[in-house]
């Protein structure tokens, strides 16, 4: 297997920065997902790793190679496509064998990869379709055999779910993580889908506007997000992110003021104290607001609507002119009730207005 490794990757279409210095470590087996919304320079990350883009600036590593100007073929790696890219005139056993032969594999050793990779990814039965005939599901395990058949040093996947239907997708995604364990290769899976980023991934990287906004396991990212912007990209729904200034402050409580409210906030629950003044963007997840109907100490809003999930309800109350998004397991209530809110210390973020 292998590890890779980019330094100071640089990436511009025209006057467009689309990959802004960007420098990542990507250990030996792991699988790390690239994640951000679209047109956060990810997909060209991948290329640029693959050699499908060349870097304006940077260096690529696999293995500690500089493969920076080695064409697509000599790096050993492995890219699947969101659009799985099979020939359409080849059948599918032409088209596993088709990177093997390029290798000047005999007929018997191409005969003998195949047959493991078709019962490793369960799709000996359809050797001899051609791609129209399969289902998406299919025709992404294809692709993956595709990959997975030549041994490469790292798999690099580009949205390779995102065709599929909902279920499939959710059946699709256990079993790509079951695969790359049992494989061991290193992998790099870019998504803008959180879901897919936080059940799968070792670590993740996430991304805007070009540039890495936090890379950390997946708890680490969703519990204590380094940057506003991944606090308000993770989660659904996500964090709920309001403008406020610390007005006055003693040893104990820091007064937060907000347009239409204001709450005192206990500090000796927060990492830094000596940073809690100023204009600041309070943070807090949907999930651990506590919501009464009872009078209380807690921040006065009312139910602005209610969106029943089935196992879940989400609650959208109105505090002053602000929404803020509550999750409840069990709540009923109408448009218009008064209700308070409570923000418990531990689970409270405070960012910098200046960090994006």
């Amino acid at each position: 297997m292998s590890k890779l490794r980019i330094e100071n990757l640089t990436k511009r279409y025209g006057s467009t920065l689309a990959i802004n210095g960007v420098s990542l470590d990507i250990r030996d087996h792991e699988f790390l997902v690239l994640l951000g919304p679209s047109g956060c320079g990810k997909t060209s990350t991948l290329r640029c790793i693959a050699g499908l883009e060349t870097p304006d600036e940077g260096t690529i590593f696999v293995d500690e190679m500089d493969v920076t100007d080695l064409p697509t073929r000599d790096r050993d790696v492995a890219m699947v496509f969101q659009s799985y890219a099979l020939y359409p005139h080849m059948t599918i056993y032409e088209n596993l064998a088709f990177p093997l032969r390029t290798r000047h594999m005999t007929k018997d050793d191409i005969a003998s990869r195949i047959k493991e990779v078709g019962e490793l990814l369960r799709i000996a039965d359809l050797l001899q379709r051609k791609p129209k005939q399969l289902s998406g599901g299919e025709a992404q395990r294809v692709a993956l055999g595709r990959a997975i058949i030549r041994e490469p040093k790292a798999f690099l996947m580009d949205e390779p779910l995102s065709n599929l239907d909902a279920i499939l997708r959710l059946y699709m995604r256990a079993e790509l993580k079951k695969l790359q364990k049992e494989l061991g290769t290193t992998t790099i899976y870019v998504t803008h889908d959180q879901a897919e980023a936080l059940t799968m991934a070792e670590r993740v990287a996430i991304m805007n506007h070009g540039a890495l906004q936090q890379v950390a396991d997946p708890k680490t990212i969703y519990e204590r997000p380094s940057t506003r912007f991944v606090a308000g990209f993770i989660g659904n729904p996500p964090m709920n992110l309001l403008d406020c200034e610390v007005v006055s402050q003693d040893d104990d409580h820091a007064m937060l003021e907000f347009s239409d409210f204001k709450c005192r906030l206990p500090l000796h629950g927060m990492d830094d104290t000596k940073s809690i003044d100023g204009k600041k963007v309070f943070g807090i997840r949907p999930e651990h607001i506590i919501v009464s109907k009872t009078q209380n100490s807690g921040v006065q809003g009312e139910i602005y609507v209610v969106e029943p999930l089935g196992s879940e309800v989400i609650i959208d109350v109105k505090v002053g002119n602000s929404i803020m998004k509550v999750k409840s397991v069990q709540f009923e209530g109408s448009p218009g009730e008064k209700l308070w809110l409570e923000f418990p210390e531990k689970k409270i973020h405070l960012f910098d207005v200046s960090a994006q």
